[in-house]
């Protein structure tokens, strides 16, 4: 996630709202929680899988509290910069906690399978649902 990507995290957070680039059609809709990763350090999402054991992330948790829309006005800081819609699909959410140096090595608040989900999803730039335990979530929002 870009620093202007942060930004645009903190600002929806902030507001109770957030968004994808995809189009409504093509978007996610029947889900609970929404999980937001940044900050994958050191190196990013496109070091090799063998590296991730070392690494650590921020997560954002939000539960989604409304329907999945489509956006067609400008919202967050960078739309409004460059006076395009971006984020096509929207939701409103309730922020739960951000949650700093989640470490990525299979022994903290995140399985080894959701991990290598989210190193997907962000290398691909491919929002997905994925069905993680109720447990998970409780210990990332702890």
């Amino acid at each position: 996630m870009s620093e202007k990507e942060f930004k645009n995290l903190e600002y929806g957070m902030e507001r109770g709202m957030w968004g994808l680039p995809a189009e409504l059609h093509d978007a996610p809709k029947n889900f609970d929680f929404v999980f937001i990763s940044s900050l994958i350090k050191p190196g990013g999402p496109r070091t090799p899988e063998t590296q991730w054991p070392e690494k650590t992330l921020t997560m954002t948790v939000a539960r989604r509290t409304g329907a999945v829309t489509a956006g067609r006005s400008r919202f967050w800081p960078d739309e409004v910069s460059s006076g395009t819609v971006r984020y096509r699909t929207r939701f409103p959410v309730d922020h739960l906690r951000t949650k700093n140096n989640v470490a990525l090595n299979g022994r903290s608040a995140l399985p080894y399978s959701v991990i290598m989900e989210i190193r997907h999803q962000a290398i691909t730039n491919t929002p997905r649902v994925i069905s993680v335990d109720a447990a998970i979530v409780d210990r990332l929002i702890q």
